[in-house]
């Protein structure tokens, strides 16, 4: 969609410089009437019309110019949403899938509990409460596990959804997964303001509006200067 509005601010420029290129229109009324002519016999007539000057006109190409270069920093914040998105996802996906290593582990040591308790309940040694304890403290890790792997396939889908790979290609390596970089220095505004592209797209679009009502402001109450050219062949 960004990409569509970028090609859409494109197509504005092209749109408010083409008023000062001449169109042509070719036409004919060359035919057989009967009656009191309607209008002039005309082999083939050529017109060509286009803007010569207009005090708005100018502030319409700035506003179609600033325009474009809010939808191009709006593709560009777009951009950098998607990647954040991506590595948050897949960083998300790989403390999880640490996680679930994590689970299997305590659960095979709870399963040898488990069975240690039984032995002991057995014997006489521990009450059976010990080994209801033993045992519902592995259904616990048990549902949890089942939790995590429901969120890691959400995450798995995400992904596919961001990046167009299969969601059963992606195995998350924390390996891979670098280092957290210290906060840069400096006042945090100031670094919002001049790095984030969103603001200065909101910023540009601001000034595209800007320049569309000042045109507009002019447009009503100063004269424009028309190219008009025609040229016809009449017939005998």
């Amino acid at each position: 969609m960004s990409a569509a509005d970028v090609r859409r601010a494109e197509a504005g420029i092209e749109e408010t410089v083409d008023a000062y290129k001449p169109s042509f229109l070719l036409g004919s009324s060359l035919g057989y009437s009967y009656g009191f002519p309607i209008g002039q016999p005309e082999v083939f007539s050529l017109t060509a019309q286009s803007l010569a000057f207009s005090f708005s006109q100018p502030d319409y190409i700035r506003a179609a110019r600033k325009a474009l270069q809010s939808a191009q920093l709006h593709l560009r914040d777009t951009r950098q949403q998607v990647i954040l998105d991506t590595a948050l996802d897949y960083i998300e996906l790989a403390k999880i899938q640490q996680q679930i290593t994590a689970l299997d582990q305590e659960s095979g040591y709870t399963h040898k509990l488990i069975e240690i308790e039984d032995a002991r309940v057995d014997a006489g040694r521990d009450a059976k409460v010990e080994l209801v304890k033993a045992r519902l403290t592995g259904a616990q890790i048990e549902l949890k596990r089942l939790h995590l792997e429901d969120q890691a396939e959400i995450l798995r889908a995400q992904l596919a959804h961001l990046t167009g790979l299969s969601a059963a290609d992606i195995v998350p390596d924390p390996r891979t997964i670098p280092s957290a970089n210290p906060q840069a220095q400096g006042n945090p505004d100031a670094v919002a303001l001049g790095g984030n592209s969103g603001i200065q797209a909101a910023y540009a679009a601001a000034r595209s509006k800007l320049y569309t009502a000042f045109g507009d402001a002019r447009q009503n109450n100063r004269p424009t200067i028309a190219f008009v050219a025609s040229y016809g062949l009449f017939s005998n």
